[in-house]
């Protein structure tokens, strides 16, 4: 006679075993169980802790186009009262109602800019006493430009001007550009935070998606052992484990490639700014000054019969006119290489390496291709910015006597080389270098390659290839 389990215990045991999967474990050796679940615990800690850097990747990405917005706001803001003062100064200077226009549109800028201003900055509290501090300077240089113009609109010109040559307004209009710079400094400091941090999650994500492919394989071991004579069954679950890997390789490559396109864009987008500025810097301050120069032309034609103290007025506001176009030259050409757009490549490129390097003291020496001008916007302003970088870490770190510059070109690329015989490279002082990072950005958005070496003591070199079929349509 046969023995058979009682009717309880079997409907106990097909229950368990169509239910519960893993109810079995325990009956296996503690040996083999209890790796398993240690191991699909960690699994499960290092999913979430994935999860948790790739949403904290995302996180920053907002923080960081909320802090671009703010300053955006803070410049558009900065803006609009040196607008306002230079359109007073005009008024003060001309007395002519016409050039109180511009004053009068700044302060109906700045009446629709306040709330959103304030709104942004809202979501910026480590800045809060500083934009308090804006907006009350703000007021306080408002209050004083309505002031002069209403004396000069009364006839008192002499009080009206005296007012803009004292040395309060002037303080309180520098105040004004410390606060905004404060600001300005803030957000970059916080940009630079949120970017490193973007990189640490993607690093700590990039670990635990080979941690866990790890653990993964681990635990495919374990099975392996278990069920050794279910060959087909442990083909599946290798493929599942690559699978599930590869797919996570797949994540983080995306993650890479939004964040390198996300760097891209706000590069491409500093550069748009900078050349907006420059032209309406070039425009709009341009045409002020060069009208205020005219009048003064048309005031000294008519004043010869004036006493020697206006003719010597007449003549000091003509120096601070011209020193005012000399000013905005100058920051026109920090913002946007005339030479670039004008004569090309090579001739940017040199001139500014010739005004740079006398003006630090070094002697300067460059084989330039005049072939290289043929080069389409994009690509010439990638080059000169690595090379003005290149220059700029010369100047304040090589200590250097002499700077060779190459420029030249064959059929497929296009070549820069800058070299100097200062103290070489300290590989400590390169890492976290976010003058090196923007180069080397800069060169990779181009599809470009660039090396960056050099032997302590002996200088440094900086070579950048970029392929010319970039530029094969202007």
């Amino acid at each position: 006679m046969v023995c058979s389990d009682p009717p309880k215990l079997q409907s106990r045991s097909r229950r368990m075993s169509v239910t519960s999967p893993l109810g079995g474990l325990p009956l296996l050796p503690r040996t083999i169980w209890l790796p398993i679940a240690v191991i699909g615990i960690l699994i499960g800690g290092i999913f979430w802790a994935n999860e948790t850097a790739v949403r904290a990747v995302r996180d920053e990405g907002n923080s960081i186009a909320s802090l671009l917005s703010f300053q955006n706001k803070v410049l558009e803001f900065r803006n609009a009262v040196v607008d306002a003062e230079t359109g007073q100064r005009g008024y003060l200077l001309t007395n002519n109602p016409e050039y109180l226009q511009p004053y009068r549109d700044s302060i109906e800028h700045l009446v629709k800019l306040l709330p959103a201003f304030r709104s942004a900055a809202a979501a910026s509290p480590e800045t809060k006493h500083l934009v308090t501090s804006m907006e009350s300077l703000q007021t306080r240089k408002l209050a004083e430009l309505a002031a002069s113009i209403e004396l000069a609109s009364d006839g008192d010109r002499a009080h009206a001007l005296a007012m803009v040559k004292h040395n309060d307004g002037l303080r309180l209009m520098e105040d004004f550009r410390d606060a905004a710079d404060g600001i300005l400094t803030r957000i970059a400091d916080r940009v630079d935070e949120a970017r490193d941090a973007q990189a640490k999650n993607l690093i700590r994500s990039r670990y635990s998606g080979i941690t866990m492919a790890a653990l993964s394989l681990a635990m495919l071991w374990v099975v392996v052992r278990l069920l050794a004579n279910q060959a087909k069954r442990q083909a599946h679950a290798q493929i599942d484990a690559e699978k599930h890997r590869a797919e996570l390789q797949e994540l983080v490559d995306a993650r890479s490639r939004e964040l390198f396109e996300l760097s891209t864009y706000l590069q491409s987008m500093q550069e748009q700014e900078k050349a907006t500025l420059a032209r309406n810097l070039h425009d709009e301050l341009g045409g002020l000054l060069t009208a205020a120069k005219m009048d003064l032309a048309w005031l000294q034609s008519r004043s010869d019969g004036a006493s020697p103290e206006m003719k010597n007025k007449l003549q000091e506001i003509g120096r601070f006119l011209e020193s005012s176009m000399d000013l905005k030259r100058r920051v026109i050409e920090d913002l946007r290489p005339s030479l670039l757009d004008h004569f090309g490549l090579v001739t940017a490129v040199g001139a500014y390496y010739d005004e740079t390097c006398k003006k630090a003291g070094l002697r300067y020496r460059a084989t330039l291709d005049e072939s290289v001008d043929q080069v389409p916007g994009d690509v010439a302003l990638g080059i000169f910015r690595v090379a003005q970088e290149a220059l700029t870490n010369v100047v304040r770190h090589a200590k250097a006597t002499t700077v060779y510059l190459e420029l030249a070109s064959d059929r497929d690329t296009y070549r820069l080389t800058v070299r100097d015989d200062g103290v070489g490279l300290d590989a400590a002082r390169t890492v976290g270098s976010h003058g090196l990072a923007g180069m080397q950005h800069r060169v990779k958005a181009l599809q470009g390659q660039v090396s960056i070496g050099g032997t302590p003591g002996r200088g440094t070199t900086v070579r950048a290839n970029f392929p010319r079929a970039l530029g094969a349509t202007p």
